[in-house]
């Protein structure tokens, strides 16, 4: 399906080159300090979950491929909350656990990110709830992913639909972790600048074509 998909194949190596460019990230920053150990490790938990998003959406498995992103789109959050305040970070990986969970729960994280950004909308509130609903929670809403035409399907299924969504939602979810993880890596290292432009090159005419 992908194969003769001209929109489909663009997505699948734009999907490539974003995974191959937090790869290259992650072994290219130095971890001298528990914080970046920490924060490399929520990089890697996002590479994780792209790559078994791609693996299940490509199987015919959506719903989990759905909870993967969901798990890639939390780590990215917070990635973008320690990059803007470092001392948060400490705080995070410090806490005791119930502390933690009160301070930085996902919707914590989302408000947080709205008033660095100087906005008040619901976009990160939106997607998380898209992805609970469909993915990583139990509704009755969820089962038409894997209910196509009210037919329920026990194990994967081949499905044009769900497989176009998902992919859509999988590289505009890493585009944006790629983002996030690039601005932890120090932009002084040979190794780090070359990756980003090699990815830049290949984002840019996908960009052109998809997100204009």
């Amino acid at each position: 399906m992908i194969a003769d998909s001209t929109d489909l194949l663009a997505h699948q190596r734009m999907i490539d080159a974003a995974l191959d460019t937090i790869d290259e990230l992650i072994r290219a920053t130095p971890y001298d300090t528990r914080d970046d150990l920490v924060a490399l490790r929520l990089a890697t938990r996002c590479f994780n979950d792209a790559a078994a998003a791609l693996r299940l959406v490509r199987c015919g498995y959506f719903q989990p491929s759905l909870a993967m992103i969901r798990d890639m789109m939390e780590c990215r959050l917070l990635l973008d909350l320690f990059n803007r305040q470092p001392q948060r970070l400490a705080e995070w990986h410090t806490l005791p656990e119930a502390d933690r969970k009160a301070r930085f729960s996902p919707p914590k994280v989302r408000i947080a990110l709205e008033a660095l950004d100087g906005t008040k909308g619901k976009k990160h509130q939106e997607d998380y709830s898209m992805f609970s609903k469909f993915g990583a929670h139990p509704t009755p809403e969820g089962f038409t992913v894997i209910s196509p035409n009210n037919m329920t399907n026990i194990g994967a299924f081949p499905d044009m639909r769900l497989l176009t969504a998902i992919l859509e939602e999988l590289v505009r979810e890493l585009i944006q972790a790629v983002e996030v993880i690039s601005g932890h890596a120090p932009n002084d290292a040979p190794r780090v600048v070359g990756a980003k432009i090699d990815y830049l090159q290949r984002l840019r005419p996908w960009r052109k074509e998809y997100n204009p």
